[in-house]
């Protein structure tokens, strides 16, 4: 039900850093979140400033979080070309 709160973000840029290994993570429900929040991204016509990143980590953010948040600033906040996307999930089945 966390996706009213990353509507609410909209138009600005919202990058959601999670951990495939992170036990307070429900990997499912970051995707339905992500998922129920970019109609409204959409309709703003801001659909590429919603983002996820997906890092091979426990609870706690390493470098690979880092690299993902600076390149999202990096496209959303100074325009530059990066060569990531921010819409990939877990193939976890979930």
């Amino acid at each position: 039900d966390e996706h009213w709160f990353i509507a609410l973000a909209a138009p600005r840029p919202f990058i959601a850093l999670e951990g495939t290994r992170d036990q307070n993570v429900n990997s499912n429900g970051v995707r339905q979140s992500f998922l129920a929040a970019q109609p409204v991204f959409d309709f703003l016509q801001a659909g590429d400033r919603l983002g996820v990143n997906w890092a091979d980590r426990p609870h706690g953010m390493v470098k690979g979080d880092w690299d993902a948040l600076l390149a999202f600033a990096d496209k959303n906040l100074l325009g530059k070309k990066v060569d990531r996307k921010f819409d990939e999930f877990p193939t976890d089945g979930n």
